[in-house]
């Protein structure tokens, strides 16, 4: 019987879904959004509902793509973007999700790095931090709503939750587990020594698995929901940006991964469990494999911010010419040339993670004068994301001796010529683009269909997934510009560090 395979993505703002056959080889895709919730200033969570709800609505919308293949889904694998949930007895969360740009356990992180130094990052591969990682948050709990805690049965993440409303088991694989700060990294098993010192409870642990494991299998009542047929099985699965990676063919060491959205990741496969605090560090789909992540908080959010900020003309026009305001405004920042006049752009819109890990940063343009133009402040906010993305690439390369011997790129900034021509420029290197831009759900694709037989190997998985479309070389007539650019977009990072302190009191 002819097999299709299935995924789903839990990302910020949307879940999507798609759905793959190896009859005709397509695949068929849909999303469904959903917003944030800001209950006060430096808090970002998410009702763990709106997932389950759109995961159901954006799975059925592929499925009617597909006609034929709801008795045929052999295998469900889903991806996911971080945060914390915490369940009751019932499956019940207890609180909303706690998600990774949420603020409020910036005291409990220091806190943390304060009594253990490097100890928690040489064991769990990471520094604490808040929002990126589950132990500063569960301390908040614990320290900040203690009643709120003891109802706690189970912390799971977004992915896990989807899982759990799907199967009824809960679970988490080892890329997830590597963003709690207790697990052991390079044994991909939970660190008894940590949880010993924090006093993590193992009966709230959910169970551990790789991402190739089988989480669980449909229930009777999700299948109704999805349209398919009862006991198909879903994959543990893993986090967005390894799914990414698969989707994008970096599962070798040495490969690296430029991602686009609205965060921003450069990531680097590497075949050691060598691990350095600046980056978000965490093991790969594939076994003897992990990958080193410079994470940005503000990169296609930059522009959002921007074209919501300022684009109102364009917003304005693009119902009448049937091109998009992010399609206006690119048009109009590459009326300006390389270097936008002078005007540098810091894009730390919400503090910053890799390489500096500064909650307190905050955007920044500077080099404004009376001949600056609107263009020139467009290009320059792609611009300066570019030097964040060559900031991190460079410093993850140094730290880790190794050099990254091919980029692709992804994600929905990646559709923007200049911006992926700008990125070149500023890395000096050759950038390939893939077909699939919204990697997550090609990568989740590869691992529910290696697991259902589909391919024999996700070395033949990605090969036959993972096309490039265009390769973007580098411009060398904007190097000397890009290259004073960035040691300026540096210089006025580190001079303004004091100055973020102060403004933020």
């Amino acid at each position: 019987m002819e097999k299709c395979v299935a995924a789903l993505d839990i990302g910020t703002y949307s879940c999507k879904a798609a759905i793959y056959c190896a009859r005709d080889r397509n695949l068929y895709s849909a999303s469904r959004g959903y917003g944030l919730l800001f209950p006060r200033p430096g808090y970002v969570e998410q009702d763990p509902g709106t997932w389950f709800r759109a995961a159901i609505d954006a799975f059925s919308d592929a499925l009617r793509k597909v006609p034929g293949a709801a008795d045929k889904i052999a295998a469900i694998s889903i991806s996911g973007t971080n945060g914390l949930v915490m369940v009751d007895e019932q499956g019940e969360p207890v609180h909303n999700a706690v998600m990774f740009s949420d603020r409020r356990s910036e005291r409990q992180a220091a806190d943390l790095a304060r009594r253990y130094g490097t100890l928690i990052e040489e064991i769990a591969g990471n520094r604490p931090a808040p929002g990126s990682f589950s132990l500063p948050i569960i301390n908040w709990f614990r320290e900040e709503q203690p009643e709120l805690w003891q109802k706690v049965r189970t912390i799971l993440v977004p992915a896990g939750y989807v899982i759990m409303k799907l199967t009824g088991r809960r679970t988490i694989d080892t890329s997830r587990a590597s963003m709690t700060l207790f697990f052991d990294q390079g044994k991909r098993r939970w660190s008894e020594e940590l949880r010993a010192w924090e006093g993590i409870p193992g009966e709230v642990l959910p169970q551990l698995l790789e991402p190739w494991d089988v989480a669980g299998e449909v229930t009777p009542e999700a299948a109704r929901l999805l349209g398919i047929k009862p006991g198909v099985p879903v994959l543990a699965g893993c986090v967005d940006t390894v799914a990414a990676c698969v989707g994008m063919g970096n599962i070798a060491p040495g490969r690296a991964t430029l991602m686009l959205g609205t965060t921003g990741r450069v990531v680097l496969t590497i075949d050691s469990a060598r691990f350095d605090g600046r980056f978000i560090n965490q093991c790969h789909a594939l076994p003897g494999l992990w990958i080193c992540t410079g994470a940005m908080s503000s990169s296609g959010g930059s522009l959002k911010w921007f074209v919501d900020s300022f684009g109102r003309l364009e917003q304005a026009l693009e119902g009448q010419v049937g091109v998009s305001s992010y399609q206006l405004v690119d048009m109009a920042a590459a009326r300006s040339p390389a270097g936008s006049r002078g005007v540098i752009y810091l894009p730390y819109l919400s503090g910053e993670r890799s390489p500096p890990w500064n909650s307190r940063a905050r955007g920044v343009f500077f080099g404004l004068s009376d001949g600056s133009t609107y263009s020139d402040v467009a290009r320059s906010v792609m611009e300066g994301v570019a030097f964040s993305f060559k900031d991190n690439l460079m410093t993850i390369e140094q730290a880790t001796g190794t050099f990254a011997s091919g980029l692709m790129m992804g994600g929905g900034g990646a559709r923007s010529r200049l911006w992926r021509q700008i990125l070149a420029d500023v890395l000096e290197r050759p950038i390939e683009i893939p077909e699939v831009l919204e990697a997550e759900t090609l990568g989740s694709i590869a691992l529910a269909g290696h697991a259902s037989h589909l391919w024999g190997s996700m070395d033949e998985a990605v090969h036959d997934l993972v096309k490039v479309s265009d390769t973007v070389l580098p411009d060398t007539r904007n190097s000397d510009v890009y290259r004073r650019q960035f040691r300026v977009f540096k210089d006025l990072y580190a001079a303004l560090v004091p100055v973020f302190e102060e403004a933020a009191g």
